[in-house]
């Protein structure tokens, strides 16, 4: 028992010699003592925000899209060119991306044009940004393909 003010305060030890929380007189309702955290605030805080963060990910929309393929509507047909560079550049976009190439047929085709949008605000302008940036490569180098031009592969 401590006496503070006129009044008599117990200190609870729960291990050892580190106090964990001590009792005090309550000076505003006059009906009892008050509990007041001394040293375990800061751990008491950090658990609290630890809590809240791993709960908040799990329902959050803004979470990171690094490494997933995402919708795939057809695979792919990669090459060692650029349209592989730029596969592996819309896998490794954190955002909304898609990826958009022409069907390739060995027989007729002998090319592959690709494009992409990493990073876009939805998924949605995402395609419709990579499906124009493949079509202008088709329309850049004139040509025209078996498949009849361009489709979304892959978004996310």
């Amino acid at each position: 028992m401590v006496s503070i003010g006129g009044f008599e305060s117990q200190t609870v030890n729960w291990r050892g010699d580190k106090i964990f929380a001590t009792v005090y007189p309550a000076w505003d309702n006059g009906d009892g003592l008050e509990m007041k955290l001394k040293y375990c605030q800061g751990t008491a805080a950090s658990i609290l925000s630890a809590f809240l963060i791993l709960t908040a990910t799990g329902i959050s929309s803004a979470e990171s899209l690094a490494g997933r393929k995402g919708d795939v509507r057809f695979p792919p047909t990669l090459g060692s060119g650029e349209c592989n560079v730029a596969y592996k550049g819309y896998v490794a976009a954190s955002g909304h991306s898609a990826y958009a190439t022409t069907f390739y047929s060995r027989v007729v085709d002998l090319y592959i044009i690709c494009g992409t949008k990493l990073n876009a605000p939805s998924q949605k302008a995402a395609e419709e940004t990579a499906l124009r940036n493949c079509q202008a490569g088709l329309t850049r180098w004139k040509l025209k393909t078996a498949s009849g031009g361009c489709a979304i592969s892959s978004s996310k």
